[in-house]
C-alpha cells in the first residue's frame, strides 16, 4: 500500500535519521507514527531497522514480522528478516526468507546479493556464482563486483576474478576489500610488483592493517629485500591480538635467516595462543639451527629435538582436533636439517613420520588403501617434485623422466616448482601428462594424484619440500618410492622403496632406511656433464688475493658440521698463503654471521689471524660458479655430508677434490665419484689427514697437473651413463608386473 503524502514525508525524515546513524531519534518518531498509522507496513519495517541498529534483535524481529503480516509479498521485508536471522545464527531460516524474497521478486538485488554471499560462506561456490553474477550484472557496484571476484577465486578462475576486482575499483577506487582481494589475486599469479603498488595504497587507508603489512613483508622477502621484509613481518606479527598464522610466518622467516632462538620463541607464543596450532607446535619443538655454535651446541639441539618428538606425541590428541583445511596447511613440514648432524636418523624419522601420519590420515581417510591393479594399458608412473628445473635435484633426476623407454610407460609429472626453464620443458616433453601443482592445497593435490590411478609414484627428493613430505603418509599409488635427492629415510611405512646409488651406499646401507633399499649402478642417474670449456674467473673480480692457493669449500653452510672447523683451521695453518673460498647467500645472513664467528674463534684459538683468510662469495649463476671452480686450486670436501652436485661440477672442469669417506651415504658421494673415475688416492683415510693432503696437492705442481689429466681422462665414466636408467627401467618393470 502506498502511504499518504503526510506519512510519506514523515517516513523520509525517519529514513534520513537512519542514514545519519541516529536510530534512537528515528525510533522515537516511529513510535509516534505507530500510534497514528498502525496498519502502515513501512512504519513497522523502518522500526525493525531502527531496533536492529540499537541492538534490540528480538524486538526488531517482532517488528519485521508485523510488517510481513501487513504486506507478505514485500521482498525488502523478507530480506530484512533474513538479515536478522543471520544475526541470530539461523542460517537455514535466513535462506528460506531470502528465497521468499526472490519468489516475490526474482531479481530483487539485496536478496540476490545476500543469498549469494551466504552460499559463498557455505562453500557452495557454483550456486554462489550464479547469484552473485546476476547481482553484479544488475548493479555493477564495488561490493557486488568484489563478492563476485571472491567467488571466482574459490572457483580457481583467477583471471576472471582479477577483472571483477578491477571493475569494483573502477566503480569505487576507495573500496578497501576489492583492492585487498586484487592484491591476493596478483600475488597468486606471480605479479608481485603490481601487488606492491596496491598494497601501498591500502596502507595509506589503513596504516596498521595486519594482513597488508604481512603481504608487503612476504613480497620483499621473495624479492631479496630482507631488511624491509623483516620490518614489515615484525610489525605484522606484533599486532594484537596475536594472529598465530602470521606469527608462525615471521618465525619461519627468522629461522630461514638463521635466528632459531627468535623463531622458537615466536612459535611458542603462537602455540600458547592456539594450543591446537600444528605449525606452531612443530616449530616450537622441532626447529633446528642452520648453523651450530659448536659440537656441544649441536648435541644439545639434538637432545631438544628428540624431547620435542615426545612432546608432540603427548600433544597429538589436541592437534588432531584441528579442522581439516587448517590441519593440512599446518602439517606441511620437513625435518630437512636433521640429516646434517651426521648421525643415524632412522629412529627419529620413524617417530616423526608416525606423528605426521596420524594427522594426515585423519584429515584424508580416503587415501589410505591401495587400489587394485588396472588390467589394461601401460604402467602409469608418476614423478612428483618441486625441483624440475635447473638446480641440483633437477640436474640429478631429469633423466629419470626423460630417459625412460619411450612408449613403455604412461608418465605423469607433478611439478611443484614455480620456475619453468629449459629443463622443465624437456621433462614436460617426455611425459604424457605434466601438471603444475605449485601452491595447490594438499587435499586437492592428493585427490589429483589418486585419480590418476598410478602404478608407481616416485618422489626423487622427498624431505626437501614441506608441501610434498606429508603426502608420504598416504597411499596414492600401488608402489611408492623415494629417491636419494635427500639421502635420508622418510620414516614412512607407506614409502615402499628407497632408490640409491650402489657406489655410494655402505655395505650396511639398508640398516639406515625404513624403506626397502634398492640400488642403482653408478651415480644412480644419467647425469649430463656441465660444460667443460669456459672462462676462468679473475681473482680481482671476487676480491681474492692475486697469489696463493685457493681452496674451494662450496657447500651450503648448514652442511658444514662443527667437526669441519679443525680441518679448515689446520689447512690455513699449514698453508699461510692459502685462502678458503666459500659461499654465503644473503637470505641466510644471521646463519652466515654465526658460521664466520665460529670459524674465526677456532682460528684465533689456533693462533691464526682470521682477516683475509676466508672469502665468502655471494650466490652466483651456474656459469659463473663453474668459472670460480676453474680459478681455484683444490676443492676441500666436507665431513659427514660430502659434495654431490658440487663435486660433479668440480670434476667436470678438472678441479681436484680431496675427501674422506663417511659413515652414511650422504657422506660418501664424492668418494664414490673419485673411485669411479680412477682417483682413489684423493680419498683420504682419516679426517685428521685431510688438510695436509689438500695442501700437499695444492703445492705439488707436477702431481696437480697429473691429477687434472687423470680427471680429464676418467670423468667420462661419471657423465651420460645409461646403465642407471636401464636398472631403473628394470626396477619399474619388476614392481609393475
Amino acid at each position: 500500500m502506498t502511504p499518504n503524502s503526510s506519512l510519506q514525508q514523515q517516513l523520509l525524515q525517519v529514513q534520513s535519521l537512519l542514514v545519519a546513524k541516529q536510530p534512537a531519534q528515528a525510533l522515537a518518531a516511529l513510535n509516534d507514527l505507530e500510534k497514528s498509522e498502525p496498519g502502515a507496513a513501512l512504519v513497522w519495517f523502518y522500526k525493525a531497522n531502527a531496533l536492529r541498529a540499537l541492538g534490540r534483535g528480538q524486538e526488531s524481529r517482532q517488528s519485521v514480522e508485523q510488517a510481513l503480516l501487513l504486506e507478505p509479498f514485500q521482498p525488502a521485508f523478507h530480506t530484512l528478516k533474513a538479515e536478522l536471522q543471520l544475526d541470530a545464527g539461523q542460517k537455514s531460516a535466513a535462506e528460506a526468507s531470502l528465497n521468499a524474497a526472490l519468489a516475490a521478486q526474482p531479481n530483487f538485488l539485496p536478496a540476490l546479493s545476500l543469498l549469494g554471499v551466504t552460499r559463498l560462506e557455505q562453500g557452495s561456490n557454483t550456486e554462489a556464482y550464479q547469484l552473485l553474477a546476476r547481482a553484479a550484472e544488475q548493479k555493477p557496484s564495488a561490493p557486488n563486483q568484489n563478492n563476485l571476484g571472491v567467488c571466482l577465486i574459490n572457483l580457481n578462475r583467477s583471471a576472471e576474478a582479477e577483472k571483477a576486482f578491477v571493475r569494483a575499483l573502477a566503480a569505487d577506487s576507495t573500496h578497501f576489500m576489492a583492492r585487498y582481494n586484487l592484491v591476493r589475486c596478483l600475488i597468486a599469479r606471480g605479479r608481485d610488483a603490481e601487488a606492491a603498488q596496491h598494497l601501498q595504497q591500502l596502507l595509506q587507508q589503513q596504516p596498521d592493517h595486519q594482513e597488508c603489512l604481512f603481504m608487503v613483508g612476504n613480497i620483499c622477502h621473495r624479492n631479496g629485500d630482507f631488511a624491509t621484509a623483516a620490518e614489515y613481518l615484525r610489525r605484522a606479527a606484533e599486532k594484537q591480538p596475536v594472529n598465530p598464522p602470521i606469527v608462525n610466518a615471521f618465525a619461519e622467516y627468522c629461522w630461514e635467516q638463521g635466528d632459531t632462538t627468535t623463531a622458537v620463541s615466536l612459535y611458542r607464543v603462537s602455540a600458547e595462543t592456539d594450543p591446537a596450532n600444528i605449525r606452531a607446535a612443530l616449530g616450537r619443538y622441532l626447529s633446528l639451527p642452520m648453523v651450530y655454535d659448536s659440537a656441544a651446541h649441536m648435541a644439545q639441539a639434538r637432545d631438544q629435538y628428540l624431547q620435542g618428538l615426545t612432546a608432540l606425541g603427548t600433544a597429538l590428541p589436541t592437534l588432531a582436533q584441528r579442522p581439516t583445511p587448517q590441519l593440512l596447511r599446518e602439517v606441511q613440514w620437513t625435518n630437512f636439517l636433521l640429516a646434517y648432524q651426521g648421525q643415524d636418523d632412522l629412529t627419529p624419522q620413524k617417530e616423526y613420520a608416525s606423528i605426521a601420519r596420524s594427522l594426515v590420515r585423519r584429515a584424508l581417510p580416503g587415501h589410505t588403501e591401495s587400489k587394485p591393479r588396472r588390467k589394461t594399458g601401460p604402467p602409469r608412473i608418476g614423478f612428483i617434485s618441486d625441483h624440475f628445473y635447473a638446480c641440483t635435484a633437477g640436474r640429478y633426476f631429469e633423466s629419470w623422466v626423460t630417459g625412460l623407454t619411450a612408449g613403455k610407460y604412461d608418465v605423469h609429472v607433478y611439478n611443484g616448482g614455480n620456475v619453468h626453464d629449459a629443463l622443465t620443458k624437456r621433462i614436460q616433453a617426455a611425459a604424457q601428462t605434466m601438471r603444475d601443482i605449485y601452491a595447490m592445497d594438499l587435499e586437492r593435490l592428493a585427490d589429483l594424484i589418486a585419480e590418476d590411478d598410478l602404478d608407481v609414484l616416485v618422489y626423487p627428493e622427498m624431505g626437501m619440500h614441506p608441501q610434498l613430505f606429508p603426502l608420504g603418509a598416504l597411499r596414492l599409488a600401488r608402489v611408492q618410492v623415494s629417491g636419494w635427492g635427500h639421502p635420508i629415510t622418510t620414516g614412512f611405512p607407506d614409502i615402499d622403496y628407497f632408490l640409491s646409488s650402489e657406489e655410494m651406499e655402505p655395505v650396511n646401507g639398508a640398516d639406515h632406511y625404513a624403506e626397502k633399499l634398492h640400488l642403482l649402478p653408478g651415480l644412480g642417474t644419467c647425469y649430463a656433464s656441465p660444460t667443460s670449456e669456459g672462462r676462468v674467473a679473475d681473482r680481482a673480480e671476487y676480491n681474492l688475493p692475486p697469489a696463493g692457493a685457493l681452496y674451494l669449500v662450496p657447500q651450503s653452510l648448514y652442511k658444514i658440521h662443527p667437526d669441519n672447523d679443525s680441518v679448515l683451521v689446520e689447512l690455513l695453518k699449514q698453508d699461510p698463503g692459502g685462502t678458503l673460498v666459500m659461499f654465503a647467500p644473503e637470505r641466510h645472513r644471521v646463519a652466515t654471521n654465526k658460521f664466520i664467528n665460529r670459524l674465526q674463534h677456532a682460528m684465533r684459538l689456533a693462533g691464526l689471524t682470521p682477516e683475509g683468510r676466508v672469502r665468502m662469495l655471494p650466490s652466483v649463476a651456474h656459469d659463473q660458479y663453474l668459472a670460480i671452480n676453474r680459478m681455484c686450486t683444490v676443492m676441500l670436501d666436507t665431513l659427514h655430508w660430502s659434495g654431490g652436485n658440487t663435486t660433479l661440477d668440480a670434476l667436470a672442469v678438472g678441479l681436484p677434490v680431496v675427501t674422506t669417506e663417511g659413515q652414511f651415504m650422504r657422506g660418501r658421494q664424492s668418494a664414490a665419484m673419485l673411485r669411479m673415475i680412477g682417483l682413489p688416492d684423493l680419498i683420504i683415510e682419516s679426517p685428521a689427514a685431510l688438510a695436509a693432503a689438500a695442501v700437499n696437492l695444492a703445492h705439488d705442481s707436477k702431481r696437480l697437473s697429473d691429477i687434472r689429466a687423470r680427471i680429464a681422462q676418467g670423468r667420462g665414466r661419471l657423465f651420460g651413463q645409461t646403465a642407471p636408467l636401464a636398472a631403473l627401467d628394470a626396477f619399474l618393470t619388476s614392481v609393475c608386473f
